[in-house]
């Protein structure tokens, strides 16, 4: 056999395999482009349920703060959706995210807690605590840094 005929056949063996493999290998990398796509509209959805959640609380203490809102007319949000968002975050969430929404979930159950402390919960009872409580400083704080995790984690920032 002399090298043209070897060149010409390994030539076209390699077409014949490379006609074969192309197709799988395209449809592996589109179902891989396709799973992330999916995963990163995940995490988005989190991303922002989240967010709304840290505004949904930060409303509820500017009201509770500065109108002097009865006690009764601001309940904490339903704890189920706080569950929810921090499992959705848990499977889609990087660390930074992670860390942030621990700490802003755990400065906003002593927030409240200091609230309940210090106040009754009856009809009529108005929260008249300074703004700059401890507690709700921690709480205006971890916010902020959830806010830029969440944004940064989202690719918006």
């Amino acid at each position: 056999m002399d090298a043209t005929t070897t060149v010409a056949v390994a030539g076209l063996a390699a077409t014949t395999t490379l006609g074969l493999i192309g197709p799988f290998l395209q449809g592996r990398i589109a179902a891989r482009n396709a799973r992330h796509s999916k995963n990163h509209d995940l995490a988005i959805a989190a991303y922002t349920d989240a967010m709304a959640y840290i505004q949904h609380a930060e409303t509820d203490l500017v009201r509770i703060f500065d109108l002097g809102a009865r006690a009764a007319d601001d309940l904490p949000p339903d704890r189920r959706d706080l569950d929810l968002i921090t499992a959705r975050l848990r499977l889609t969430a990087p660390n930074e995210v992670l860390g942030a929404w621990a700490v802003f979930v755990e400065a906003e159950d002593l927030l409240r807690s200091a609230l309940r402390e210090k106040h009754a919960t009856q009809l009529g009872d108005r929260f008249e605590q300074p703004a700059d409580m401890p507690e709700f400083t921690a709480v205006w704080r971890a916010a902020e840094t959830s806010r830029l995790a969440l944004r940064r984690a989202a690719g918006t920032r």
